[in-house]
């Protein structure tokens, strides 16, 4: 949903908590980010030379719907297109776990631009680009074209809007993109805002050729650009596409072109595959140098196995029940405070999760920090009792019929939904599972108002900030709210908070949403999740970032 940038989320596979860093980043009054010189900077997350000479195999649990960046959504599609389009800013990097690096979303440094200076006021950021730039197909890489793509993903009304915007659009965030010259752009905002560093290091930020846009449909407002959904224009990242089979199979090739150090390996090749047990045989044989997306129980399985190296990285992202107020008995919120109670967490994050995560219940995942308040957001601990008691007070009579969506190539979510179709029938609400796929889970999750009662995802934000998060999870008049969620006062304090560039009073403000939200129980946050991704003993680098980076990984 845009995250995994919605629904997932504007992204998907989420991570890490983002402390006061990149608020300081941001409103340090002419403050400059980044080396001065003349030299590329190298991507992060370890050594940037090369570093491996064979042939890298990527699975990935899912296929890209698309690899437009102004309209990527899912994580997926985020995790595929990240490899082509380069952006003003990128993630720093932090030691991750068993020897790998990961990503630091307090960490904000350049990427194509050389540096950056922002203004007293927050509000205008200037870039400074390296001269000579070019993309993969020899098109020159510059300001003009940096203006472009930025104002492209504004235009188009996509997810890329999203993440560009911060979620802020009133007023729109962005008051104006220049190009005074080849090598400075230059970025006017309507108000300050903390998080503008990072939403600049989102792959809907990446740097299209606009000549081969104009040529292929070019920028309609609030259009979808049907040859952008499987075409990559020009190419501006480490890597460019050899062969795409969407859904199947992708073939990826050094850019020739481009302006940083080399990528990690000379080839890689992506199979989109949606069986778990496809996915769970091929990390095991050695087919597969990286595997993302096994399910928890499939890669508990490979722990201790000499195959491969199983390399957990703790998330914001959550498992979670969506529960739209917009559907009668769903708007009482008694009956949704009845539902999670009737729910056994701890049971799900164990046999489920196989203790991949953590319990919790409030509007902040534990990762998300220093927002999330361990006092607050205890798990809720599973009670029948209390349970019945709640539907009681809450005046709807059972039966109750409930139709819940899934997504099929997810297998957490049907044995969550199993679970919860059991655990509920004790309250007599009866849930009928209806399961859909990829492409058409995202559709029903990010359609306003909500096409459905229930719904499992895994849910997360893209820009890593609790404002952003709640943005687009609780605004109540924001049509890219993604969960259906209304809570009129902690509504109130979101927009306070954001608009706030105080540390400690935004910090104030984000902690007295925690009650309200959870007297409200819009939704029920099962477990904080971890990333679990699976390693040959072929990959000689490997850095865990928010959106794949596969050119910092090298294998032998």
């Amino acid at each position: 949903m845009l995250n995994r940038g919605g629904w997932r989320r504007p992204a998907g596979r989420r991570v890490l908590g983002l402390g006061a860093g990149v608020l300081a980043l941001a409103l340090s009054a002419c403050s400059s980010s980044g080396s001065s010189g003349g030299a590329a900077p190298a991507p992060s997350g370890g050594p940037a030379a090369g570093g491996g000479s064979g042939t890298l195999v990527v699975d990935l649990a899912g296929g890209s719907g698309t690899v437009d960046p102004a309209q990527a959504c899912g994580t997926f599609d985020v995790d595929f297109l990240s490899q082509f389009y380069a952006r003003l800013t990128q993630y720093g990097s932090a030691p991750g776990p068993q020897g790998t690096t990961q990503f630091d979303p307090d960490n904000i440094k350049p990427w194509f631009a050389k540096s950056w200076t922002v203004s007293k006021d927050g509000r205008t950021y200037t870039f400074t680009l390296p001269a000579g730039a070019k993309f993969a197909n020899g098109d020159p890489m510059n300001a003009a074209a940096v203006k472009y793509s930025l104002n492209r993903s504004i235009t188009t009304g996509g997810c890329g809007s999203y993440f560009i915007l911060d979620g802020l659009y009133t007023p729109a965030l962005v008051k104006s993109v220049s190009a005074p010259d080849p090598a400075t752009v230059v970025i006017r905002l309507n108000e300050a805002d903390a998080n503008f560093p990072q939403d600049l290091a989102q792959p809907a930020a990446g740097i299209v050729d606009p000549k081969v846009v104009e040529a292929n449909g070019g920028v309609v407002k609030g259009k979808v650009n049907q040859w952008m959904q499987g075409h990559i224009a020009g190419g501006s990242g480490p890597y460019v596409l050899a062969s795409y089979n969407p859904g199947t199979s992708a073939s990826l090739q050094p850019n020739p072109n481009y302006f940083g150090p080399a990528a990690g390996s000379p080839k890689i090749k992506v199979n989109f595959i949606g069986d778990d047990s496809t996915l769970l045989l091929r990390a095991r044989s050695g087919e597969a140098d990286v595997t993302i997306g096994l399910s928890p129980q499939a890669a508990h399985s490979l722990v201790g196995n000499s195959c491969c190296k199983v390399v957990v990285n703790p998330t914001t992202m959550s498992l979670q029940i969506m529960m739209p107020g917009s559907h009668p008995p769903l708007n009482n919120a008694d009956f949704r405070a009845a539902l999670s109670y009737a729910l056994p967490a701890q049971q799900i994050l164990t046999k489920i999760g196989y203790g991949y995560g953590q319990l919790y219940y409030g509007p902040y995942p534990p990762l998300m920090k220093p927002e999330y308040d361990a006092s607050l957001e205890a798990p809720r601990p599973y009670s029948l009792s209390k349970a019945k008691s709640l539907l009681a007070r809450s005046g709807v009579r059972a039966p109750v019929k409930l139709d819940m969506i899934i997504d099929g190539s997810v297998p957490v979510s049907q044995q969550l939904a199993t679970i919860a179709q059991a655990s509920w029938k004790a309250l007599g609400v009866n849930v009928t599972i209806s399961t859909l796929s990829d492409a058409n889970f995202e559709t029903k999750i990010n359609t306003n108002p909500k096409p459905y009662q229930l719904a499992v995802t895994t849910d997360g934000p893209g820009v890593i900030d609790a404002g952003y998060y709640l943005g687009y999870d609780m605004l109540c008049k924001s049509p890219y709210n993604a969960a259906g969620i209304c809570v009129p006062g902690a509504d109130k304090l979101l927009n306070q908070a954001r608009a706030t560039v105080d540390p400690a009073r935004r910090l104030s403000l984000y902690r007295q949403i925690i009650p309200l939200w959870t007297a409200n129980s819009p939704k029920i946050p099962v477990y904080a999740k971890d990333d679990i991704t699976v390693l040959s003993p072929r990959v000689t680098r490997y850095f865990y970032a928010d959106e794949t980076t596969m050119w910092n990984w090298a294998a032998r």
